[in-house]
């Protein structure tokens, strides 16, 4: 049990520091940005004409009781909010689909098209696309602003005023996170006395103007907005709180409680473990009944990354976690800590392989793979759980989404030389883990921060072959990703013609 109390004491010293002093500054910097953010939102709505017409929500690690409090990370804290966007239609997802031609989807959502099943959805990889013959197979009716032709084909002029309405009222995924970034920026550098609409001679012409509450000119100084990355569903602020506290927040863009989940997608769409684990655990189709009612019934938010609108479980997720420990187990504990020995020795050594969200997906796999309470009783075997399915995933290659099947979240492709490197990342994770896995304290010891000693029996073999390969290999695959000389591989087999 020696190990164990290292750990322990490792973990409230350096992870998740608590005390009167650690505690109050994280809820005084939550407080600062929630009311920081709260008013930027007001801003949005005014300078969106009422597209974001709700509060920002609070979502990610925070909510979910995996955010990490400590001394030695450079961001002190992490604030991940949801900014809903008004929107009448529902979206229904009909699950996964072969294409045929890519010309019949839009990756844009239409606004103003209304039918009985809603607009149709589809999948592909992460990405989702509307169908646009489907849509009007479906009988959906297009309302737009063009008068009906009075001549002609009148099927012509249907699917005239149908595509009219697709480009005249939509939502397009790369514009509302460029003019998202625009009202932030612009909420942050007006001066006291402005307003978003100042420019607008309707507005100006109103006897009543709503105020919109202003942020402090000693907090906008404190503030430093992120350049535009269309990658990124967020647009990302650092709040420089106290002298060494910086805290990152994310706003993120999402159309909330507006998707139906048919129960096609929950009977086929979600992931099963045969698809990529040995053997199937007993009372797996019950776990899986049960996860696809209770993500039918929370629902799940949409978001716009890299030109598409995507997926977001987080509600999902959260729910999932909520009573993640309630058998007294460690589980939260040991997320925590490997989320912090990525951040602190594996991402500055190899780059950003592994994210927060990779690990959370291992936890959510764990779950289901490992029910057993003895599993996670201690911080070392919660650890040791968590690591021996991450070198699973890792050997197999794949790590499966938690709720899109067949959407592998190592991913990650490089485009350089003849396929060697496409898998160089992931090995270099397995022999970390390996090395974290024989012995977690010694690990932690010698490698958090990086030390240069040595540790007897298979501590050492591993170091010495995990020395050797980073000797060979480390200089190109830093040389990969600083470049960024790789690529994300999203279609699913035999989708490999969709380009939209």
């Amino acid at each position: 049990m020696a190990g164990e109390g290292f750990l322990q004491r490792f973990y409230d010293a350096s992870v998740f520091v608590r005390g009167d002093d650690e505690d109050f500054c994280a809820w005084r910097s939550y407080e600062v940005v929630e009311k920081t953010v709260a008013k930027l939102v007001e801003w949005l709505y005014q300078s969106s004409t009422g597209l974001y017409s709700e509060g920002a929500q609070p979502t990610g690690s925070h909510r979910q009781g995996l955010q990490l409090q400590s001394r030695a990370s450079e961001s002190a804290s992490d604030f991940d909010f949801l900014i809903p966007l008004r929107f009448p239609p529902e979206l229904r997802l009909r699950g996964r689909r072969t294409v045929r031609d890519p010309s019949a989807l839009d990756r844009r959502l239409p606004t103003y098209i209304y039918g009985a099943q809603g607009v149709s959805l589809f999948r592909c990889g992460s990405r989702l696309v509307v169908d646009l013959d489907t849509l009007r197979a479906d009988g959906a009716t297009a309302y737009c602003d063009e008068p009906a032709p009075r001549t002609g084909n009148p099927g012509a002029g249907a699917r005239d005023r149908f595509q009219g309405s697709i480009d005249n009222r939509h939502l397009n995924p790369v514009h509302i996170l460029q003019d998202f970034h625009r009202y932030v920026q612009n909420a942050l550098t007006a001066d006291e006395n402005s307003h978003p609409r100042d420019n607008d001679p309707v507005f100006q012409a109103r006897m009543i103007k709503p105020r919109v509450p202003q942020i402090h000119k000693s907090i906008k100084e404190r503030i430093t907005l992120q350049p535009w990355d269309p990658k990124c569903p967020a647009v990302q602020l650092i709040f420089r709180l106290g002298e060494e506290e910086l805290v990152s927040v994310d706003l993120v863009p999402a159309v909330q409680d507006k998707v139906v989940l048919s129960e096609d997608w929950q009977t086929n769409d979600l992931a099963r473990l045969s698809d990529w684990w040995d053997k199937e655990p007993g009372n797996s189709q019950e776990r899986f009944r049960q996860k696809g009612e209770e993500v039918g019934r929370v629902g799940a938010d949409i978001v716009a990354k890299d030109g598409f609108w995507r997926f977001s479980f987080a509600n999902a997720e959260t729910a999932f976690l909520r009573d993640i420990d309630s058998d007294g187990g460690q589980r939260r504990k040991a997320l925590r800590l490997l989320k912090f020995i990525n951040k602190e020795s594996w991402v500055p050594e190899y780059g950003k392989i592994l994210t927060s969200y990779h690990l959370k997906t291992v936890l959510l796999w764990a779950q289901d793979i490992h029910p057993e309470t003895e599993k996670w009783e201690t911080l070392e075997s919660s650890l040791k759980t968590l690591l021996s399915l991450l070198r699973h995933c890792v050997n197999k290659r794949k790590l499966p989404h938690y709720f899109l099947r067949d959407f592998n979240l190592f991913n990650k492709r490089y485009r350089e030389g003849n396929g060697f490197y496409e898998c160089l990342a992931l090995q270099i994770l397995n022999k970390e883990g390996e090395l974290l896995e024989v012995n977690p304290a010694d690990y932690i010891s010698l490698r958090v921060p990086k030390k240069h000693s040595e540790s007897p029996g298979a501590f050492s073999r591993a170091e010495t072959s995990l020395q050797g390969f980073n000797s060979s290999h480390l200089k190109k695959l830093k040389e990969l990703e600083e470049k960024q000389l790789y690529e994300w591989e999203e279609e699913e087999p035999g989708n490999k013609n969709v380009t939209a």
